[in-house]
């Protein structure tokens, strides 16, 4: 039987391959995920429909993204739902002449061996998004009220 650290390891080797119909079958059909709404990626994403739209945006924003490393933290019980996981990205932005790291934590949620809920934090936001509208003029999400 597969557990939780194996499935997000899968999904993010899927990831990095851009394979995503290996990746659709490991989310639940009522997933939901949270990016920092301040990022152009960002938002609150519902379904299988809703990882994809999320996907397109950050398709959208950068040329290429990498994880450069990732730290799995797992529950001390057996049948805990819930996995961290810090990592390291290294990205550029379309129109960017360099390129950009940052550090983030995904806070996942299974259940019976699907994705239930992903939430993403950013280390530095500000930092991120400094970069981010440095390459495509669009200062609109800098201060971007909720």
């Amino acid at each position: 039987m597969t557990n939780n650290k194996q499935i997000i390891e899968g999904l993010y080797q899927n990831m990095s391959e851009r394979n995503l119909s290996k990746v659709l079958p490991a989310l639940d059909e009522h997933l939901k995920i949270w990016v920092p709404k301040s990022l152009p990626f960002g938002g609150e994403f519902l379904g299988r429909e809703g990882f994809i739209a999320m996907v397109s945006k950050i398709n959208q924003t950068w040329e290429y993204l990498k994880i450069a490393y990732l730290h799995y933290y797992l529950s001390e019980e057996i049948s805990a739902d819930q996995l961290l996981v810090q990592g390291k990205m290294l990205g550029k932005a379309f129109q960017a002449d360099e390129s950009y790291s940052f550090h983030f934590i995904n806070q996942w949620r299974l259940r019976d061996n699907r994705i239930i809920e992903h939430r993403v934090f950013v280390d530095d936001t500000f930092e991120l998004l400094h970069y981010l509208n440095k390459h495509t003029g669009n200062p609109s999400n800098l201060f971007h009220n909720h």
